[in-house]
């Protein structure tokens, strides 16, 4: 299945899921609703060992990050200020 989480900076949420695939896979919007392309996304691995998977958000603003093992992570997406 699917779900949908809106954020916006700053705030955070528990979400638990079942990554059948082992991949995430989502969509980062800046705060008008318009795709945010180039935006950093990062799924640390919080226990047993700290490794983190990441991604680059793409022109539409859609992500897929990977190779994820069972376990809680936390998920953070960052877009860099430019000047």
């Amino acid at each position: 299945g699917e779900a949908t989480v809106t954020l916006t900076g700053g705030e955070t949420v528990d979400l638990k899921i079942s990554l059948v695939s082992r991949k995430l896979k989502g969509r980062v919007l800046d705060s008008e609703g318009k795709p945010l392309s180039g935006a950093d996304i990062l799924a640390q691995k919080t226990t047993p060992l700290n490794f983190a998977f990441g991604a680059v958000s793409s022109d539409d603003g859609t992500f897929t990050i990977s190779g994820l093992h069972a376990g809680p992570y936390e998920v953070s997406a960052r877009k860099a200020k430019l000047g």
